[in-house]
């Protein structure tokens, strides 16, 4: 139980109080009505006073009002609690796995990442009106129970005999469902994720002439996902149609010993209505329980994998503490680094500083970018040692060193939004005067675009052309001003004037930077002070 224990941080304890007083509040205006009928039956209806009946029929309107009004206010206020509950659950998860190392992303699919986060509206179910009422049904539970008892202990007793039966059933079912669920759960999120891989990957899809043949590999995840949904129902369907039945064995026993009692004069009329009614509050609890199975299982399920992910220790949490203060030199001492247990480079040496300009080269997989990632803390696990201004890597503060450190790279990351959006994402607070300052400094002339800064851009640029995507990099720069400028084949498949445009900058914007330029490119190399061959 431990492990949810983390749901109660974003419930207000007052609520809490408040809300559980209104359920038990709820569930004794439930206990009066079978017992006023009752009183109407046999001293309104069979001593034919219509007095009784009269007055009596008016106070049940005002219990069923009373209930309304209360049973209303619980679902509004429920109601209101888990969009803002799920809403701050899903922010905090979000900003969870934006902070979570690069290998938990490298291991895990874009789309299997944000089904994950899509699990937190399984939650919801504990804030439904349908959980509410088993809730109620509880405290109704020990009311009726207590009711029969005082009008025969005997029919008490025959409904006790079943109650075990009931809830061992019952907890047996819910078990497997939950187990089920939590299957299920994991395989939609990995279908997700191949979905998605195939949706991002479409251009080269249809370039390849894969079409059937990633349709047949979605198809079989797809196929997968439903048998794991059909297991679940099928527990789902015997723990909903079991409960059923043997609370109606129980109701033919109650109705065979209450028609005795009946016609020995041991009980009247009213005395029946009353038992059966109450009869159905003593069981309800479990019927509710084998009903909202298909919501609480899951929910439950999906509260324990949130719970390991809020677990994981994030960069923050794993990087040291150090300050550096400006980047004046970076050193790689007999550096070994893998993905797995093959390594990509081995013992590798490099050491920049006084605004040196290095090169990167080497063919595909030789580990060019590899040593871009690690200089941006992405990876902790190398052997030898990485040191900013003599300080090892592993103890600074990632923060403080991502924000000394800029990249161009060749795939250009752009953002859903504005163009000025997609600047200010770096400086929040910069007027928009520095940052047509800084698109003209990139080489953009800003009536390029008919709204201005004001454009809209879609996801990943893909309403611009290269250039203009390696521009609104490059002015990205311009704004955060690194002390250390990271190259990522900033110039491949640019035309001839981008790609001048970007050695511009290495020249003269980026001059006075720390600069590591990774290329294929001899060329662009000759920008360079050093240049290191990697095999």
């Amino acid at each position: 139980m431990r492990k949810y224990t983390f749901i109660f941080s974003y419930l207000k304890k007052w609520k809490l109080l408040l809300l559980l007083f209104l359920v038990i509040f709820s569930s004794a205006l439930t206990l009066l009505p079978p017992y006023i009928i009752s009183y109407i039956l046999d001293n309104g209806v069979v001593k034919s006073s219509t007095t009784t009946i009269v007055y009596s029929g008016l106070f049940l309107l005002f219990i069923y009002a009373c209930s309304f009004l209360v049973n209303y206010f619980i679902s509004q206020t429920l109601t209101k609690a888990s969009n803002y509950f799920i809403a701050d659950l899903k922010n905090d998860l979000f900003t969870q796995i934006l902070k979570l190392p690069m290998e938990f992303f490298d291991k895990k699919q874009t789309g299997y990442i944000f089904e994950r986060i899509k699990e937190t509206d399984s939650l919801n179910v504990f804030f439904s009106p349908v959980f509410l009422k088993f809730v109620t049904s509880m405290f109704s539970f020990v009311g009726a129970l207590i009711l029969i008892l005082s009008i025969r202990w005997e029919l008490s007793l025959i409904l006790l005999l079943f109650l075990p039966v009931i809830y061992y059933f019952t907890n047996y079912s819910s078990i497997k469902i939950k187990k089920a669920s939590k299957v299920l759960l994991e395989t939609t999120a990995q279908t997700s994720g191949k979905v998605q891989e195939n949706i991002g990957g479409i251009s080269a899809v249809k370039e390849l002439k894969m079409e059937s043949q990633r349709s047949l590999e979605v198809s079989r995840q797809l196929k997968n996902v439903a048998d794991k949904s059909v297991k679940r129902g099928k527990m789902l369907n015997l723990a909903s149609e079991g409960i059923v039945g043997i609370t109606n064995m129980a109701s033919v026993f109650l109705i065979v010993f209450s028609g005795l009692f009946i016609i020995r004069g041991k009980m009247s009329l009213g005395n029946y209505w009353a038992v059966s009614q109450y009869a159905l509050m003593v069981f309800a609890p479990m019927q509710l329980l084998a009903s909202i199975s298909i919501m609480v299982q899951p929910g439950i399920a999906a509260m324990s994998r949130i719970s390991e992910l809020l677990k994981l220790k994030t960069e923050d949490e794993i990087s040291g503490d150090s300050k550096i203060g400006k980047i004046e030199s970076i050193t790689f001492d007999d550096v070994t680094f893998g993905y797995s247990d093959k390594p990509v480079i081995q013992h590798f040496n490099m050491e920049a500083k006084d605004n040196i300009k290095i090169a990167l080269m080497g063919k595909n997989g030789s580990g060019k970018t590899t040593i871009a990632k690690l200089l941006l803390g992405f990876y902790k696990n190398y052997s030898g040692s990485i040191r900013i201004n003599g300080i090892e890597l592993k103890t600074i503060s990632l923060s403080d060193l991502r924000s000394r450190v800029g990249t161009v790279a060749q795939n250009v990351v752009l953002f859903t939004g504005t163009l000025l959006d997609n600047i200010r994402y770096i400086a929040p607070d910069l007027k928009e005067s520095e940052i047509i300052s800084a698109l003209d400094n990139a080489g953009m002339d800003i009536s390029e675009f008919a709204d201005g800064l004001q454009t809209m851009i879609c996801e990943n640029g893909k309403n611009l052309s290269g250039g203009q995507k390696q521009k609104i990099a490059i002015a990205r720069m311009i704004v955060k001003n690194p002390d250390v400028m990271i190259f990522d084949e900033a110039t491949s498949n640019l035309d001839i004037a981008t790609s001048d445009i970007v050695k511009k900058s290495i020249r003269t914007l980026f001059s006075e930077k720390i600069c590591i330029i990774i290329t294929h490119d001899p060329n662009i190399a000759t920008l360079a002070d050093t240049v290191i061959e990697l095999k």
